[in-house]
């Protein structure tokens, strides 16, 4: 028996004893062996692996808990909740990693796989490595400038002058990503997978407004083969990603790019289809819930960090688009498709070109643009250039090639614009102009050609200097069908028209047809009888003419029988004078819109935040009275546009009849509606008979009658007003006009 038992001792529980010895300090062994592995793979690649644990297991290997891996080649620090390396690969759970982003970047999980199992005397490659679960967050717009950029603060504004220039800040985090690039080309595997990823923007308050699927993303490097002594020659790296849009949107999108790290250079093709704009705006507080369509895009992208060059070239659609923009109109507006074709080019150092037709207006105090010498040109740098672009809208194609130059603070100095529009029928172009933008104008319905090649420069800081060449072409143009009250054929004859009292009724006047006048002309300006006046034609409407239309609003009132209309040849020509000094100063040199003084206006009123000068000619002062109500409105403004074209080419409506006209319907105050009613209501008078005083007192009420009627009710004109008055007779004898 005791034999039996020593036997058991010696056969069995002393090596079981000795067993464990053995293993534990194995174990110590190879946890020795581990840290030492670590340190020299760390050493090698420049970072720092730091880890709050290591054990070993016979199932997992390596195992490392809280690992973190930080260094200054390493343009990213990484944390890593678990590390797991054995025989056959590396996986790594629990990924963070803080990137150029504010917000780290979360990673599920990584696993590598060896290109064969570790063995003695041999170190393993990695084949193969395969990401889940990939969340990247995106600021697109920070809530402030000093949580996402220290030098945005205030105090380092009030020192440099301004913050930092966003393209700056651009080059900086294409600097970065080239470096995080030549970190981790070296050590990528041939293949890289990544599945089940999420791109996140956040609003202004740091809210996720927008998200983009990653279904599949592969990356693909090919090392070339070394040479015999020679350096390892730089990795070409290929990717291939693709996912979908939006929730709720059906679209896709998918983008391919070949990088090279030693030329610094990328191409890329990238393609959408069917993105939600409703969504995409989200992040953009001025356009979210103002937006909506469908866009879709193929654009080809090739870019050189070295010479800072790029070119692009692809076309882009946008299609079932609504608008919401309440300073133009009040309804949504529905857009019809558009797409845009274009081969392009960008110079981050391109220096910003001097203009060629930038010229200041006269009159206007602006600063001159940059390139003009306002600014140091050396500044001013950077440009995007459209060579060759083509715009469709609808059934209207034509040429559009915009170029953005000079950029300061992410905004370009100046656009220049080149448009060509050939040949193309009126009908084509009016039928994309969105029916909300037309109003009252949609069945109007017109016939003819036009073609118009423009050329403009517009510098965004100085519109007062805007400049451009314009050519336009219409042939057989005419009026085919319109609305009774909308019929501006109908202004050479007789018609009555609705006026809105301010108390709410309504009255009608009946104005008669042009029996002609002439106008008194100024310097330079020669006006002649539009039509001799006849003495014995009717000036009210008599038995032979056919019934007069009733134009603009509709109304069931009768006509006035007190109205008096004033014709022209009986008009005071000091009070033409006056009211084309104070109202229109180049009445006789513009076709009915005074594009200079348009722009001048829309800079001025930019720059006050709010419309506080308009730019309204008197026969686009006619049209609002006569046909449309009186919202300010952007929409509006374009109907007087559309209607003084249809006035001036579809109705020939004379100078001469626009002034007899306007002269007769506008307000000079409280229920005081035309010259005749004027002259007699203020001064006890004929309209004929008004002096040069009495003329440019009516002139200069004209812009806010109901305002300046205090003037007549009090008996008195204040010195201020009477200044006013004297420059409207300095300016009458400058230009010839007295």
């Amino acid at each position: 028996m005791l034999r039996r038992t020593f036997r058991l001792v010696i056969t069995i529980i002393v090596p079981g004893v000795l067993l464990v010895a053995l293993a534990t300090g194995g174990v110590f062994w190879a946890r020795t062996v581990a840290r030492g592995l670590i340190e020299d793979a760390a050493e090698r690649a420049g970072v720092s692996v730091e880890y709050r644990r290591l054990r070993l297991s016979v199932v997992h290997g390596v195992v490392l808990s809280d690992a973190a891996v930080s260094g200054a080649t390493l343009p990213v620090d990484i944390d890593i909740g678990r590390v797991r390396v054995n025989r056959r690969g590396v996986r790594l759970d629990e990924i963070s990693v803080a990137a150029v982003s504010p917000r780290p970047v979360t990673i599920g999980s990584v696993r590598a796989v060896f290109d064969s199992p570790v063995a003695r005397g041999r170190t393993p490659t990695i084949a193969t490595v395969g990401v889940d679960r990939v969340w990247v967050g995106l600021d697109l717009l920070p809530a402030s400038r000093d949580a996402t950029n220290p030098s945005d603060d205030a105090e380092s504004i009030a020192v440099t002058g301004r913050a930092r220039d966003p393209i700056a800040v651009a080059g900086e985090v294409e600097s970065a990503l080239w470096r995080l690039v030549d970190t981790v080309a070296p050590i990528l595997p041939a293949m890289t997978t990544v599945t089940r990823g999420l791109i996140t923007l956040a609003d202004s308050h740091g809210d996720d407004a927008l998200g983009v699927a990653v279904d599949s993303v592969n990356v693909r490097v090919d090392r070339p083969e070394r040479l015999n002594g020679a350096e390892p020659a730089v990795p070409l790296i290929w990717v291939e990603a693709s996912g979908s849009m939006p929730s709720g949107s059906a679209g896709w999108w998918r983008v391919s790019a070949d990088l090279d790290p030693g030329s610094r250079r990328i191409a890329a093709d990238i393609e959408f289809d069917s993105l939600d704009l409703s969504a995409v705006s989200l992040p953009v507080p001025a356009a979210r819930d103002r937006i909506g369509g469908v866009a879709s895009a193929a654009i080809a992208i090739e870019r050189s960090a070295v010479t800072r060059r790029a070119t692009l070239f692809g076309t882009a659609a946008v299609t079932d688009a609504v608008l919401l923009l309440p300073a133009v109109t009040d309804a949504p507006i529905h857009m019809p498709p558009v797409s845009y074709e274009f081969s392009a080019r960008a110079d981050d150092l391109a220096p910003l070109r001097p203009p060629r037709l930038a010229r200041r207006i006269p009159g206007t105090t602006g600063p001159a643009p940059p390139g003009a010498g306002a600014f140091d040109d050396a500044s001013l740098a950077g440009e995007v250039v459209v060579d060759s672009g083509y715009l469709r809208i609808g059934d209207v194609r034509m040429h559009a090639a915009p170029a953005f130059r000079g950029f300061r603070d992410g905004v370009p100095a100046r656009i220049d614009v080149r448009l060509s529009l050939p040949r193309t029928p009126v009908a084509s172009i009016a039928a994309v102009i969105p029916t909300e933008i037309l109003g009252p104008l949609s069945p109007v319905v017109v016939d003819g050609e036009v073609s118009w090649d423009l050329d403009l420069e517009a510098p965004l800081g100085s519109l007062s200097w805007v400049g451009w060449v314009a050519t336009a072409s219409l042939t057989g143009f005419e009026i085919v069908e319109a609305p009774r009250e909308l019929d501006v054929r109908s202004l050479a004859g007789h018609f009555l028209l609705r006026i809105a009292e301010t108390d709410g009724r309504d009255r009608v006047v009946r104005i008669p047809a042009h029996r002609g006048g002439r106008l008194p002309g100024e310097r330079g300006v020669e006006s002649a009888a539009s039509v001799a006046w006849s003495p014995t034609a009717s000036a009210t409407g008599g038995p032979a003419d056919p019934p007069a239309p009733l134009l603009g609003m509709p109304s069931s009132a009768e006509p006035d029988p007190a109205y008096v209309f004033a014709p022209l040849h009986a008009i005071a020509p000091s009070l033409i004078s006056a009211v084309i000094t104070a109202e229109d100063g180049e009445f006789y040199r513009h076709d009915g819109v005074n594009w200079m003084q348009a722009k001048s206006a829309l800079e001025r009123n930019l720059a006050a935040g709010e419309v506080v000068v308009g730019a309204s000619t008197i026969q686009m002062q006619l049209a609002k009275n006569i046909f449309l109500d009186h919202e300010r409105l952007a929409s509006r403004k374009l109907q007087e546009v559309l209607l003084v074209a249809l006035m001036r080419f579809g109705a020939d409506l004379s100078r001469e009849r626009a002034m007899e006209l306007y002269l007769n319907i506008i307000e000079f105050g409280p229920g005081v509606y035309g010259i005749e009613h004027a002259a007699r209501y203020y001064f006890d008078t004929t309209p004929a008979r008004l002096t040069l005083a009495q003329s440019v007192w009516l002139a200069s009420i004209i812009p806010s009658p109901q305002r300046f009627h205090t003037h007549f009710v009090n008996r008195s004109i204040p010195p201020g007003w009477l200044r006013h008055m004297r420059s409207i007779m300095d300016l009458m004898v400058e230009r010839g006009r007295i």
